[in-house]
């Protein structure tokens, strides 16, 4: 536990990394951080604004084939699979629809960070 200011600070490092070269994409949306928050990026999601439910694992299949592990935003969804089933929760529901998380991890290599860049680039310029 000593070490983790320093593992949160390089997690940190990559995270800003990632949206600096991610924000500028127009078919990408980051989560806002306010201003004097920090944030230990934790997760690190993305909206894809032209995915839908069915296209959303197409695009994690793509992802892993250009080397990046993503996986669906919170999945599944604990009001659809504790009993009894909950009613509908929209907003939610929405929001898995077509969010992913990037892997960041509190030790990467560079390169492991432009795979990421360029793949999430990618589909973006695809789509766009």
């Amino acid at each position: 536990l000593k070490d983790l200011p320093n593992i949160l600070a390089r997690r940190r490092e990559y995270g800003l990394w990632l949206r600096g070269h991610l924000t500028p994409l127009k078919n990408i949306d980051l989560q806002q951080i306010p201003e004097g928050v920090q944030s230990n990026f934790q997760n690190f999601s993305v909206r894809l604004g032209w995915a839908n439910e069915e296209t959303l694992m197409t695009m994690v299949d793509i992802l892993k084939s250009l080397g990046v592990e993503a996986k669906r935003y919170f999945y599944p969804l604990l009001h659809k699979v504790q009993p009894p089933p909950m009613d509908a929760l929209p907003c939610s529901e929405a929001l898995v629809s077509n969010h992913l998380c990037l892997p960041l991890y509190s030790r990467m290599r560079h390169n492991e960070l432009l795979t990421i860049r360029d793949a999430i680039t990618r589909l973006a310029h695809d789509e766009g």
